[in-house]
């Protein structure tokens, strides 16, 4: 954590400090940082822009990937400074166990993911 220059540090930055400084449990850290996160306004953006999106076609609307896209964001913030690409094989097998009622391959629903993943680290919380 960079307390001197930084108040609000990104959320990865606060989840890998504290653990590795030994003080505190990652599971502890990691539901702190998650509360942080608006959960409904997460979904609610994505409600709302997901069928711009390109991976999005006519047939397949919000509640298909919405499963990918609460993974993506989660997982997001549970690998602190490890990117998309890093974790990817892991969010592939892990995929059957997370998709819900959703349809989609993990082929199909890595794009929803991988844009919930890189929104949640764009956006501030606090």
């Amino acid at each position: 954590m960079k307390l001197d220059s930084d108040p609000h540090p990104a959320p990865a930055d606060a989840i890998d400090s504290a653990v590795s400084s030994g003080s505190v449990h990652q599971r502890t850290v990691f539901a702190s940082v998650a509360a942080s996160v608006d959960a409904e306004a997460e979904i609610a953006y994505w409600r709302e822009h997901c069928h711009q999106r390109p991976y999005v076609n006519g047939q397949a609307g919000f509640n298909e990937f919405a499963d990918a896209y609460r993974d993506g964001a989660a997982t997001s913030l549970q690998h602190g400074n490890s990117s998309f690409a890093q974790v990817e094989a892991d969010l592939a097998r892990d995929w059957s166990l997370v998709q819900g009622s959703s349809q989609l391959d993990w082929k199909s629903a890595r794009e929803a993911s991988l844009d919930a993943w890189q929104h949640v680290r764009s956006v501030p919380h606090h």
